[in-house]
């Protein structure tokens, strides 16, 4: 159902700060520009449809980050590939917040395979397509 790879957290030197959540990873990422936050990972799931990689992004993002100003997630959907980019000011914090997103990216999965309609292609809404949590 959902295929799954992450790049290794890489910790970036820059005097520059990019407030854009597109980060291409060359620039340590801020939330509500408060603290520099150069420990960052990008994790790219696949799913059988971009329907199905909306639902697991809509039961991600619900919830508000614990530590707003230590992580930040950035969710992105294309296609049928869900991406979490996450950017944290300590590697701690960046394990805890990708290891729970997994967590229960794998209890969203499960709920698809056992109670979502079978894939069809659909267009994801343009509103959907992209929710940051800080």
């Amino acid at each position: 159902m959902a295929t799954a790879e992450a790049a290794a957290p890489a910790a970036v030197d820059h005097p520059a700060v990019d407030t854009n959540l597109e980060n291409d990873g060359d620039v340590p990422m801020v939330a509500n520009g408060t603290q520099e936050k150069p420990y960052t990972c990008c994790c790219s799931v696949n799913f059988d449809s971009p329907e199905h990689a909306i639902m697991v992004m809509n039961a991600l993002s619900v919830d508000k980050e614990l530590r707003p100003d230590n992580v930040l997630k950035a969710f992105k959907v294309a296609g049928n590939t869900l991406t979490i980019d996450f950017a944290a000011t300590d590697v701690r914090f960046l394990r805890s917040a990708v290891g729970s997103t997994c967590d229960l990216m794998g209890v969203a999965v499960r709920t698809l395979e056992a109670f979502a309609p079978a894939a069809t292609p659909v267009e994801p809404p343009a509103n959907l397509a992209a929710v940051t949590t800080a």
